[in-house]
């Protein structure tokens, strides 16, 4: 049983992103941590006896979009760079109703064995400089593939409602 983030030659291009193995990870990743995000939804709505996530979505991020953030970093636009440097690859948005829901959310998260919160990026204690404020989660998701255990990174993020309306004026 192996255990790895990922296999990656060096300097492979960024069009690997496209290929199957990537996106079979990916929405593996995806699918757990929906999975994971409806379960906790289900426990503290229950528990509060209110609904505590409005709503969840997910999206892999793009070749392009990677090469620009790559490019911003000053990285090599390669698929090994993309996969060490870039959080974000893999991203999963949680939408809830108040302000304490978004650490009740993060903590349940961090409960799950297959999910290891390795860097919290809090915006709301520190706004970005454009009034951004947001609760973002780098995590590692431990998935089955290929007959081996492989850990993936991907980003959580945690918004209020209103956070989530300011996001897309920004």
């Amino acid at each position: 049983m192996g255990i790895s983030i990922y296999d990656v030659k060096k300097g492979e291009p960024l069009i690997k992103m496209l290929d199957n193995d990537f996106k079979v990870k990916s929405d593996c990743v995806i699918r757990i941590l929906q999975s994971r995000l409806k379960r906790i939804n289900e426990q503290l709505s229950k528990q509060y006896k209110r609904n505590i996530i409005k709503n969840y979505t997910a999206r892999i991020k793009s070749v392009e979009s990677t090469k620009q953030k790559l490019n911003k970093k000053g990285y090599d636009e390669t698929y090994e760079m993309a996969l060490e440097k870039i959080n974000d690859l893999v991203g999963v948005r949680a939408v809830c109703f108040y302000l304490d829901d978004l650490y009740e959310v993060a903590n349940c998260l961090d409960a799950f064995h297959e999910i290891k919160v390795v860097e919290i990026k809090d915006y709301i204690k520190k706004p970005k400089s454009s009034g951004y404020r947001s609760l973002h989660l780098i995590v590692q998701v431990l998935i089955y593939y290929q007959n081996s255990l492989q850990w993936v990174k991907a980003e959580v993020q945690l918004r209020t409602l209103t956070m989530d309306h300011w996001a897309k004026l920004d």
